[in-house]
């Protein structure tokens, strides 16, 4: 897999992950009641300060998704009993 996964903040990404599915899985929900120039002047506002992802709201790591996925896969295949 490419990438670095980091999995020691297990709990934190677990949260995260229940917020994107929740709150943030399509950005018209996310944004409710914003209108489209005001979502326009939080991403620009959002880049000018350098768009610092550890103070993201909504944080998406693809590569410790992935992991948490295939381990969930790999755990549900061993109590089922399939190969």
């Amino acid at each position: 897999m490419p990438g670095v996964a980091d999995l020691s903040e297990i709990e934190w990404l677990l949260k995260n992950y229940e917020f994107v599915f929740k709150r943030a899985r399509y950005s018209y929900e996310f944004y409710e009641g914003y209108t489209r120039d005001e979502v326009q002047e939080l991403g620009e506002l959002w880049c000018s300060l350098g768009a610092p992802d550890h103070e993201a709201i909504v944080q998406y790591k693809p590569n410790e998704l992935l992991c948490l996925t295939e381990a969930l896969l790999d755990y549900i295949r061993r109590v089922l009993g399939v190969p």
